[in-house]
């Protein structure tokens, strides 16, 4: 995307500061979020837990993007293959492992027994082993499912030469519309059939749970918004004001209807991020940006991802030095979170200055260095005796002739 849109950062801000806030509420003062039967207390929990949903939506708008932009656009994308999984990879390891590497030094936790489990865990393949899923860093599995959608998204970058040889613009532009809308409908309709209400309260052991099996229509949603975005399907004003408000209600009645809905609610919630991300970005002059690219969201979009690997280790430190723990006050527990979320937004800002924006620059380097000329002698050719299509001199009449 050539010009970087700062309410998408605010939108990623408020979407990890939603999960963090969650997490840590959860780790002080868990009666408080069982008393989930009002409505607010209910949005409160819903938007923690189901905050991931916001990432793989703007995933597939960033990310996915790539690949509507090699299969429907007529110019070729900016990177290749090759430069898509050094940039991807860049984006999300070294952080990774920076917080992985913190955690097996300083906690050691108990079921990591084996150098396969820290290999599993490096190349983020531990949704396939729940021991690892759950008790390492639990917030990470959503990098698995990531790993996954960067592969199907590379794959389909390769194969887009071949596409666009073959199929005009509008059926390129029909072909990856009906697919993404088949990828919604029938992602829904397979969620609902599998796992049904155990799979909205998240407690399904199956790694099929936790893999871009069950999600990938989330992403399919954020790649319909980038459809409509990158080859300018603009709208007008006002959509940027009934877009948003058309999520924020079907939002609530997934708030509402959680019990009722039961496999149908996460996807509803991806529906309500997919409507504000469309009414965000699609309009010329969007009202949401006035709200979403505020300074303050935009920096914490900036560390979003530091803020979600994070601010579960932090939690765990503190609480194993007292400094975090159960209570059932509330003035308590707001000091307890404010400090905690403090913390874990000062050490996300300096392993973004430290550890994630070099990488991102290292790999934006090595993507943009110009290819070195050949050393090879260049082959010996014969002149030609006479003027030609071939000939190895200029032809009598042409401009180097004269």
């Amino acid at each position: 995307m050539s010009n970087r849109l700062r309410q998408i950062d605010g939108l990623r801000g408020m979407a990890a500061l939603a999960v963090m806030l969650y997490h840590l509420t959860w780790r002080t003062h868990p009666s408080m979020l069982d008393r989930s039967d009002g409505f607010w207390m209910g949005a409160y929990q819903q938007l923690g837990r189901d905050g991931v949903f916001v990432f793989f939506v703007l995933s597939g708008f960033l990310v996915g993007g790539r690949a509507v932009d090699a299969l429907v656009l007529d110019d070729r994308p900016r990177r290749g293959v090759g430069g898509f999984v050094l940039a991807r990879m860049a984006r999300i390891l070294p952080l990774w492992w920076c917080v992985l590497a913190a955690v097996l030094v300083l906690d050691s936790p108990a079921d990591v027994r084996s150098v396969g489990d820290v290999l599993q865990l490096a190349t983020l393949q531990h949704h396939l082993d729940p021991r690892l899923l759950r008790d390492v860093v639990k917030p990470a599995w959503t990098l698995c499912v990531e790993v996954w959608f960067y592969a199907v998204i590379a794959g389909v970058i390769a194969l887009a030469p071949v596409v666009r040889r073959r199929l005009p613009a509008w059926s390129r532009w029909a072909l990856v519309t009906g697919t993404l809308t088949a990828l919604v409908v029938r992602g829904e309709q397979a969620r609902v059939e599998r796992f049904g209400d155990s799979y909205w309260k998240g407690h399904d052991p199956d790694w099929h749970s936790w893999s871009l099996l069950a999600f990938g229509d989330m992403f399919a949603l954020g790649m319909l918004v980038a459809l409509l975005y990158r080859t300018r399907l603009r709208g007008p004003t006002w959509t940027g004001v009934a877009l948003p408000l058309l999520g924020a209600a079907t939002y609530a009645c997934a708030i509402a209807q959680r019990e009722q809905l039961a496999g149908r609610g996460p996807f509803l919630v991806a529906a309500a991020c997919a409507l504000v991300l469309a009414g965000a970005v699609l309009p010329a002059r969007p009202p949401l940006e006035l709200l979403l690219g505020r300074r303050a969201l935009v920096e914490l979009g900036t560390v979003s991802y530091g803020m979600y690997l994070w601010h579960m280790p932090v939690a765990h430190g503190l609480g194993s030095l007292g400094l975090l723990g159960h209570t059932n006050s509330w003035l308590v527990t707001i000091a307890m979170v404010g400090g905690t979320a403090a913390v874990t937004i000062a050490l996300a800002r300096l392993t973004w200055l430290y550890v994630e924006a070099p990488a991102i620059e290292l790999a934006r380097r090595g993507i943009a260095r110009p290819r070195r000329a050949s050393l090879r002698r260049p082959a010996w050719r014969v002149p030609s005796l006479g003027p030609g299509p071939h000939a190895s001199g200029p032809t009598p009449g042409s401009s180097r002739a004269r």
